[in-house]
């Protein structure tokens, strides 16, 4: 249906809901305790968890890098969280560049709630989930060649 309207049919008919009340989930849940291929972007996610403060920062590597986006969203939230910071760095075992992206320290990571990161690579955008159960430090590695 045209405008501001979703049409949805139902095995006892179609209806009709308002776009503005509605929002998007996510495209797949990611396992956070083993490494994840999104298909459409060609991306793997790589969760590595270490016991700490509530941080998470994203590791962006690969060969084309500089044109990974990624966002973050907290539970229940709609607008992503502002990047404080992304640094180029070299991984010391390999001396392969990477982007690390990070949040300022004083946002408040709730450790019970589905996370979402949106995706971006190679003209596909993507959101992707992941519960948050345990308290710690996230390192998220988004390699995309």
């Amino acid at each position: 249906m045209d405008g501001d309207w979703y049409e949805i049919k139902l095995d006892s008919g179609t209806a009709f809901i308002l776009s503005s009340l509605t929002t998007r989930g996510p495209d797949d849940v990611i396992k956070v305790d083993e490494p994840y291929l999104d298909v459409p972007t060609g991306c793997y996610i790589v969760f590595d968890m270490k016991r700490g403060d509530m941080d998470v920062h994203f590791i962006l590597s690969g060969k084309k890098q500089s044109d990974i986006l990624v966002d973050i969203y907290r539970p229940k939230e709609t607008r992503p969280l502002k990047v404080e910071a992304q640094l180029e760095k070299t991984f010391t075992d390999t001396n392969e560049p990477y982007i690390y992206q990070y949040y300022s320290y004083n946002v408040s990571w709730p450790s019970q709630g589905r996370y979402q990161l949106e995706l971006t690579f190679n003209g596909k955008t993507r959101t992707l989930a992941w519960e948050f159960g345990t308290r710690g430090a996230y390192n998220i590695f988004v390699q995309c060649d």
